[in-house]
């Protein structure tokens, strides 16, 4: 069986093991894309469609050498923090949820 890629191996941790690995990095730090959308709750198969649409967070490089600078991605996700569609706030504000507590 052949040795697997770094993308096939990057792909199989948890997104705990993913953040683990950045923690300690500083704002200025350049992270991949695997590690950048464990960081943003999403995944890589998205980062790249967004990449494709010229959408998301800033990244540098192309192809397969696609890196995200750790501060690009906080200021991304604090301009988004005020984006909720007003249909999910209704949903939840009337108890409609399905599987919230029942006050």
């Amino acid at each position: 069986m052949p040795p697997k890629s770094m993308r096939e191996r990057g792909a199989q941790k948890s997104r705990e093991e993913l953040l683990a690995e950045i923690a300690g990095l500083p704002p200025s730090a350049f992270i991949t894309t695997t590690q950048a959308a464990a960081y943003i709750g999403s995944t890589p198969g998205v980062m790249l469609n967004w990449r494709s649409q010229r959408r998301g967070p800033r990244y540098h490089g192309k192809n397969d050498f696609v890196r995200y600078r750790m501060s690009d991605l906080d200021l991304w996700m604090s301009c988004r923090a005020d984006e909720i569609r007003p249909e999910a706030v209704s949903i939840v504000g009337s108890g409609l949820t399905g599987g919230g507590i029942a006050s």
